[in-house]
């Protein structure tokens, strides 16, 4: 079966194609290697008038949607780059790149990267303000501070522990029926080590994740759907802020860890701003499988950097 035939399983609305497509794969390294050489959907830019020390970069499908009116509300009086892109060959990863490339011309102290489906929490003022008495030259990134992992509020704060094989609850689980089962065999299969969960997650999900987890575990700060940066840390990532090999999802979870793991220079902020959850992607139990091909990647990544 060639890539693009490959593609049209994996982005399928019935998981049963989804899962189909794992089986055209032996291993992690086909995985991966096929991930890498998917085509992108091409980006264009839609600037606001204002200029500002400060520069948003939203990632939507078209500046003329309704999201991106609430956006403009949102952010009155800074600078807006909408970082147009949409179709199936849409990679969320890509289109955010090239916003922050393009937001690098207007000289900015700092550059925001943000989803479409926002709504205001705080006033901007709170957040422009903020970010004035944080000093740009001393601090690479920033983080909101009710995503911080000492908040046991958190929502997106990110929970990462080692698979353990060797657990009898990990053995007992490949015997349960329909999609846990499937999904355990495909975490064998491709080497996925490593799962992530919120510390505000369901029950349910949580008794499953000790099912197959043992005690090891580090926290991490989230940046969520709201990353902020200065203009030389965006400037000294060449190929981009974001991992762009993944496709829609596990890129953000990649920058929390690589700023923690490679120590980032970071401070915290006292602002807040709504994100309805998984409203451009969706949430589907197709979306969760689609999802083992950058669990995968993801893994080789952290092996390979001797991450955790």
């Amino acid at each position: 079966m060639d890539s693009e035939e490959l593609f049209k399983l994996n982005k399928s609305k019935d998981v049963n194609e989804v899962i189909k497509f794992y089986d055209y794969f032996n291993n992690s390294k086909e995985l991966i290697s096929w991930l890498k050489s998917c085509k992108y959907a091409p980006v264009t830019f839609h600037e606001t008038e204002d200029e500002s020390d400060i520069v948003v970069v939203v990632t939507i499908p078209s500046h003329k949607l309704k999201t991106a009116k609430v956006c403009q509300k949102l952010f009155k009086g800074l600078k807006i780059i909408f970082s147009e892109s949409s179709g199936p060959n849409f990679d969320f990863a890509r289109s955010a790149n090239m916003g922050m490339k393009q937001a690098l011309k207007h000289k900015p102290k700092w550059i925001i990267q943000s989803n479409d489906d926002m709504f205001e929490i705080d006033k901007i003022r709170v957040l422009v303000d903020g970010l004035e008495n944080i000093d740009s030259k001393k601090v690479d990134a920033v983080f909101r501070n009710n995503y911080r992992k000492e908040n046991g509020r958190t929502v997106e704060t990110r929970h990462i522990r080692t698979l353990a094989k060797a657990n009898p609850l990990f053995k007992l689980s490949t015997i349960l029926g329909g999609n846990v089962r499937t999904y355990v065999k495909l975490m064998e299969k491709f080497d996925i080590d490593v799962l992530v969960y919120s510390n505000e997650a369901k029950l349910t999900r949580k008794i499953y994740m000790s099912m197959l987890m043992n005690s090891k575990r580090t926290v991490i700060n989230s940046f969520s759907s709201f990353f902020i940066f200065n203009s030389r840390f965006v400037r000294s990532r060449k190929e981009g802020v974001f991992d762009d090999v993944y496709r829609n999802d596990t890129e953000d979870i990649d920058l929390d860890l690589y700023v923690h793991e490679e120590q980032i220079k970071h401070d915290f902020l006292n602002y807040n701003i709504g994100h309805y959850e998984n409203f451009t992607q969706g949430a589907s139990t197709s979306r969760v499988f689609r999802n083992v091909a950058n669990s995968a990647y993801f893994c080789d990544k952290i092996r390979k950097n001797n991450w955790l």
